[in-house]
């Protein structure tokens, strides 16, 4: 059984110390247990709604963010490198 204490994750079932597993295995255990803590703290998104249906798939994130809608959302690929648009150095 995963558990968090304290903020420290523990895998009583095997015996594992979270410092032996992989960068990538410790950062898929994260996430595991995020999605896990439920509605209130994630929201799983499917890439291929963002890729195939991006205005609903993108309305979802912005309303759990509590962000408000702006078009330029479905459009940010104008605003790389642009002042107060995406930045590709951070």
């Amino acid at each position: 059984m995963t558990q968090i204490t304290n903020g420290k994750i523990s895998l009583e079932c095997c015996g594992i110390e979270i410092s032996q597993l992989s960068r990538i295995r410790r950062a898929s255990l994260f996430w595991f247990v995020h999605v896990q803590a439920g509605p209130q703290v994630c929201l799983p998104v499917q890439y291929e709604d963002l890729v195939l249906h991006p205005k609903p798939a993108m309305e979802k994130v912005l309303k759990f963010l509590d962000v408000p809608w702006d078009d330029w959302v479905l459009h940010h690929e104008q605003t790389i490198g642009k002042e107060k648009g995406v930045s590709l150095s951070q």
